[in-house]
């Protein structure tokens, strides 16, 4: 089974589609994206790039035989959703990150 990464989409799908001997336009069809998105996603921060979906994550790492969880965006985002539905959860992280701890 393949575990997780904690490198970026970005950091990570220039290899994966080497690896995979894929184009990004061929990875593009199959998520139903642009392949301009995806290239905008693999940009340097600085040079516009876009911060990819939890969603977008989630199809590009099935397009690439990967877990849905394997890119760190997707993780986020469900931690986020998590966090927003349940205000304890919430309201536990908070009091705790403010202590510091």
């Amino acid at each position: 089974m393949t575990s997780r990464t904690k490198r970026s989409l970005r950091e990570e799908l220039p290899a994966l589609l080497e690896q995979r001997n894929r184009s990004l336009r061929s990875l593009a069809d199959e998520v139903g994206v642009n392949a301009s998105y995806l290239s905008r996603i693999l940009r340097e921060e600085a040079a516009g790039a876009r911060r990819p979906t939890a969603a977008i994550a989630q199809r590009i790492a099935g397009a690439l035989d990967l877990p849905a969880d394997y890119f760190p965006e997707a993780r986020e985002a469900f931690v986020v959703d998590r966090i927003r539905d349940d205000a304890e959860l919430r309201d536990r992280l908070y009091d705790r990150m403010r202590r510091g701890s």
